[in-house]
């Protein structure tokens, strides 16, 4: 199982997702709180690495994250593209 945290303010957040002890090692975790007409960028927090741009509309419908190990977690940024 996994379980997922969005923290926001104002127009960018983060996405916390933490895989559990079981589960598949990917899941599409739907954001909220996303513009749909506004573009995106997610960022991996601990390495800095961009992980690609996003409408809105896109990551309200979900954004594949994978975990390949268990107990494990990542945290992505979620920031208005410039």
């Amino acid at each position: 199982a996994w379980t997922a945290l969005e923290p926001w303010a104002g127009d960018h957040g983060y996405l916390f997702a933490f895989r559990q002890g079981s589960g598949q090692a990917s899941d599409t975790i739907a954001l909220q709180g996303v513009d749909p007409s506004t573009s995106y960028t997610v960022t991996d927090v601990r390495t800095g690495s961009v992980l690609g741009t996003y409408t809105g509309q896109q990551l309200a419908q979900g954004l594949t994250v994978t975990l390949p190990t268990t107990y494990s977690a990542e945290v992505l940024s979620v920031t208005p593209s410039t």
